[in-house]
């Protein structure tokens, strides 16, 4: 009888798991990952006590407070499909979502200021990213091999672009950048050989840049190897 009733609890109440760890505490219940603190997330010298559960979670929460997310804090989670970031974050570490294969869209809030190496390389899936207008840091590879990525929008406080960063996005399309004027990033930077949109289809590609500056994108470097400016 006893064991009858432990089975009638477990199939009516979902398994719930709620643990502390320092200032980072997180909970899974069903499909759902929950994080919660105060500052940055703890990194536990790379190795998440989640990670056992990257292949159930589908839904990553953030609550407000927590500042940073770690490096590879949620690296290969390859169930992952959706993800609420807390308006309290800053910073996303080094291939922090690298590998989620089914992430489909992202929504970056207003205070983020960089994106780590590699933060979204491999999201095969991701077909949006919202960029908020006070970022000023993209790494390198950030978007490298988001094969379903299909435009992007970079505000005009982005002072640093990652070589490669949106290497081998072959589905992009639309590229919209928020400077007057075209930042000189040289072409070790931005196109053409082992760059920011390495193996990308940038000549098929349009930029839309603000209204006036079309003459200086055209004669600038890198930014002059996109099919259409408009």
């Amino acid at each position: 009888m006893k064991h009858r009733i432990l089975l009638f609890v477990a199939l009516v109440f979902p398994l719930v798991f709620f643990v502390q760890c320092g200032i980072t505490t997180w909970s899974v219940s069903g499909d759902t990952l929950t994080i919660r603190g105060l500052g940055r997330m703890q990194t536990f010298g790379g190795k998440y006590p989640w990670g056992k559960y990257r292949e159930k979670i589908r839904h990553i929460v953030i609550r407000d407070g927590v500042t940073s997310i770690g490096d590879e804090a949620f690296m290969s989670f390859s169930a992952l499909t959706s993800v609420r970031i807390s308006r309290t974050v800053t910073s996303l570490g080094e291939e922090a979502f690298r590998n989620c294969s089914l992430l489909s869209s992202v929504v970056l809030p207003m205070r983020v200021k960089s994106l780590g190496t590699a933060s979204f390389r491999n999201c095969r899936s991701l077909s949006s990213v919202v960029f908020p207008p006070g970022l000023r840091q993209i790494g390198r590879e950030s978007f490298a091999y988001c094969h379903s990525l299909t435009s992007i929008s970079i505000p005009s406080s982005v002072t640093q672009l990652g070589r490669e960063a949106f290497h081998y996005c072959s589905a992009l399309t639309e590229v919209t950048v928020a400077w007057p004027n075209p930042p000189d990033i040289g072409n070790d930077v931005f196109f053409l050989q082992s760059l920011s949109f390495w193996e990308t289809p940038v000549p098929l590609a349009t930029l839309h840049v603000p209204p006036g500056s079309r003459p200086l994108y055209e004669k600038a470097r890198g930014w002059m190897s996109f099919g259409r400016i408009e």
